[in-house]
């Protein structure tokens, strides 16, 4: 343990992983002011952003994975660095399907109904930007309160989830506007299983390393 904390340590891996935090961040926020804007053009065009920052993504991620072959030294094992970038990446893929649904799929006038996991959803990004900043200065303290925050959120955001799905089935809405809009619950439960997961990656990362 004492010989790895001597030996030089490659940043690029902690610049990646705090870039693709910040684009999953980006696109959560994106996803919120769709959920809560005035006119299907300003939420269309955030949409466009998203849609934009995932191909940035996709390349970020190409990156990664090549220099992570590449390089003779990591910061940590690579299975758990790939595991992580995945799982924060596949953040931004959800974020994608979503807004593809709310600005494609006639979807907009019942935004609203998406408000609430979105403001949780935004706050879990938030958190996990901070904590992969944690985590690459080895705060194991923060880590552990980031980690254990975006875990009380997602826990939060099953109960929300449970309160709009029966609250959308007890409204009887038409079998279109029925199926998109469990559709969309479903894919934003997915994105804060995987913000809890990428925390959780974090927190067991760190510990193994301590």
């Amino acid at each position: 343990m004492v010989l790895s904390k001597l030996l030089p340590q490659d940043k690029k891996f902690h610049l990646y992983l705090e870039e693709l935090s910040y684009n999953a961040t980006k696109c959560s926020r994106l996803l919120n002011d769709i959920v809560k804007a005035l006119e299907f053009a300003d939420a269309k065009k955030r949409g466009e952003e998203i849609a934009e920052i995932k191909n940035q993504s996709r390349d970020l991620m190409n990156n990664f994975t090549t220099d992570l072959c590449r390089s003779f030294i990591t910061p940590y094992d690579r299975e758990d660095l790939q595991e992580l970038s995945s799982t924060i990446y596949k953040v931004i893929n959800r974020c994608n399907k979503v807004r593809v649904r709310m600005t494609l799929d006639n979807m907009f006038p019942h935004r609203k109904n998406f408000a609430e996991m979105s403001d949780l959803i935004a706050e879990q990004a938030d958190t996990l930007s901070k904590l992969v900043q944690q985590f690459n200065r080895r705060n194991m303290s923060e880590v552990q309160k980031g980690s254990a925050r975006i875990n009380d959120l997602e826990d939060k955001c099953d109960e929300v989830l449970a309160q709009n799905l029966t609250k959308l089935f007890d409204n009887q809405p038409e079998l279109q506007e029925l199926l998109l809009s469990k559709d969309i619950f479903e894919v934003l439960e997915k994105i804060t299983d995987l913000y809890k997961d990428a925390g959780n990656l974090i927190l067991q990362i760190i510990m193994k390393h301590e």
